[in-house]
């Protein structure tokens, strides 16, 4: 998901992997597996 799509916000990322899983996910876990991976996401929080 983050290699396809790397300007979604971690929220987003929760939201999209629930949605594939059937899973949810807090921000923080999916923070330390982004992270982990070392993928590149969204950082800002603010989206107008």
């Amino acid at each position: 998901m983050v290699k396809e799509k790397n300007d979604l916000l971690l929220r987003e990322l929760c939201d999209r992997f629930a949605e594939l899983t059937g899973i949810r996910v807090s921000i923080t876990t999916m923070h330390r597996a982004v992270e982990k991976l070392r993928l590149r996401y969204k950082k800002n929080s603010l989206r107008k």
